[in-house]
């Protein structure tokens, strides 16, 4: 294996298709109390995250979401009881855009890291 370090280029936000998220309504209680009725009821939160590696031109390339704070990797909060791969999936869902609603997309699962 490789050790040296590899630069990978980033391309633009703007060479893919995205749409934007729905405004979402704020909330009345202080996030500390919902994060705190939420951990009673629910638990430990877990979240998982997806490194997308896709081929262009023969090169391998890693996709990352652009935000206001950087890139992050697409990914979030898994719901009570939902298993890793299974949450994975209904979160890239969200993240990537589908074209054709009638097409489930539904995204093969490599290795899962803890």
């Amino acid at each position: 294996m490789d050790l040296e370090r590899k630069d990978w280029p980033l391309y633009p936000q703007q060479g893919y298709d995205s749409q934007q998220a729905k405004p979402k309504k704020t909330k009345e209680d202080p996030i500390i109390l919902r994060r705190k009725r939420k951990y009673e009821s629910e638990g430990m939160r877990r979240t998982v995250r997806a490194v997308l590696l896709v081929q262009v031109h023969g090169h391998p390339h890693v996709l990352a979401l652009q935000g206001d704070e950087g890139y992050r990797l697409p990914g979030g909060t898994l719901r009570p009881g939902e298993s890793e791969r299974d949450g994975l999936n209904r979160k890239l869902r969200q993240f990537i855009f589908n074209a054709d609603p009638t097409v489930v997309c539904e995204w093969r699962v490599g290795e899962l890291l803890s």
